[in-house]
C-alpha cells in the first residue's frame, strides 16, 4: 500500500482524513503546485491524488509528471468514490493506467468496481458466475465474464498479452475464484482477499511462489471509515440502481436472508413499518 500521498486541489476533505487515520503520510497541494511536482528533481510520493474536477484543465501537467516520474502513481478521483474501497484500491498499488479484475459481483464487488473506476481504471473485468449478479453490474456499466461458460485466465491472458492484470481482488470466497485470480495475475502482483471464507480453501500455491505473486488481507475499519462513507452515502453519490432494494420486517426470512443466499438479492434494506 501507498506510504506516502500529495492530495492536489479540490479533493474531498473527508478523503484526507480517511488517509491520515491509516497512518499514511499526506500533503496537500494546490493545483497550481501541480508543475513543481512534476519537475525531474521534485521528491516524489508513492500516489497523486487529484480531484476530477481538476483534471481536465492539466492535461499537459500530467503528461509531464507521467514522463519525468513513471514509478509515481496518479489516481483521478471521482464524485462517487467510496474512499474506504479507494483504500483497499491503493492497497493493491493500482493508478490510472492499471488493469484489474475482480471476483464476485455481490455489494463489496460492485462497492470495489466503483471505487476502482473512480481511480481512472477503465481496464477491469468483474467475474461472476450468477446471471442476476451479472446483469446487474453489467447494467452500471461493467465488464464482465461468466465463469461457468468462459475461461477467464486465457481470456485475461489474451487481454494482456500474457502479462496478467495489475491486481485481483476476490469479494467471492470461493476455491476457483482464489486459483483463477492467482492464474491471471501478473508477476509480483497482489491478490487483495475481502471475502468471507466460511471454510478452508486448497490454495494453488504453485502459482504464488513462481511468479512471486502475494495474497493480502483486509477486513477491519475505524469509525472514521465508516462515518466518511455515511456521509457519501448522504450525498447520493451511489448509484444503487437494481442492487439495493426494501423489504418488509415481516418477510426477513424469505425475501431476505433466503434471497440473499440463494443469490437472488444483493443489499436489502428492512423497513420496520412495514
Amino acid at each position: 500500500m501507498a506510504t506516502s500521498i500529495t492530495l492536489i486541489g479540490a479533493s474531498d476533505r473527508q478523503l484526507e482524513e480517511l488517509v491520515r487515520g491509516q497512518g499514511i503520510r499526506i500533503k496537500t497541494l494546490a493545483v497550481s503546485d501541480l508543475l513543481a511536482l512534476a519537475q525531474p528533481t521534485a521528491a516524489q510520493p508513492d500516489v497523486v491524488i487529484l480531484d476530477i474536477r481538476d483534471s481536465n484543465s492539466l492535461p499537459p501537467t500530467l503528461s509531464t509528471l507521467k514522463r519525468q516520474h513513471p514509478s509515481t502513481g496518479v489516481v483521478i478521483v471521482a464524485a462517487r468514490m467510496d474512499p474506504v474501497l479507494m483504500l483497499e484500491a491503493m492497497r493493491a498499488g493500482v493508478n490510472d493506467q492499471s488493469t484489474a479484475l475482480i471476483f464476485g459481483a455481490g455489494p463489496i464487488g460492485i462497492g470495489l468496481w466503483f471505487a476502482l473506476r473512480g481511480m481512472g481504471l477503465t481496464e477491469i473485468d468483474v467475474v461472476e458466475p450468477n446471471e442476476t449478479r451479472r446483469k446487474t453490474i453489467g447494467a452500471l456499466g461493467a465488464r464482465t465474464l461468466d465463469p461457468t461458460s468462459q475461461d477467464v485466465s486465457a481470456i485475461i491472458a489474451d487481454r494482456t498479452n500474457g502479462s496478467g492484470v495489475d491486481a485481483a481482488f476476490d469479494a467471492a470466497g470461493v476455491a476457483p475464484a482464489v486459483a483463477a485470480a492467482l492464474e491471471s495475475l501478473g508477476e509480483q502482483r497482489p491478490l487483495i482477499s475481502v471475502a468471507i471464507y466460511d471454510k478452508p480453501l486448497p490454495t494453488p500455491l504453485f502459482n504464488l511462489v513462481v511468479r512471486e505473486r502475494r495474497i493480502e488481507g483486509t477486513f477491519c475499519y475505524t469509525s472514521a471509515d465508516y462515518e466518511a462513507v455515511i456521509k457519501l452515502m448522504e450525498r447520493g453519490l451511489y448509484d444503487t440502481t437494481g442492487w439495493v432494494d426494501t423489504i418488509p420486517i415481516g418477510g426477513v426470512v424469505e425475501q431476505g436472508f433466503e434471497a440473499l443466499r440463494a443469490g437472488r438479492k444483493m443489499k436489502l434494506l428492512v423497513d420496520p413499518s412495514v
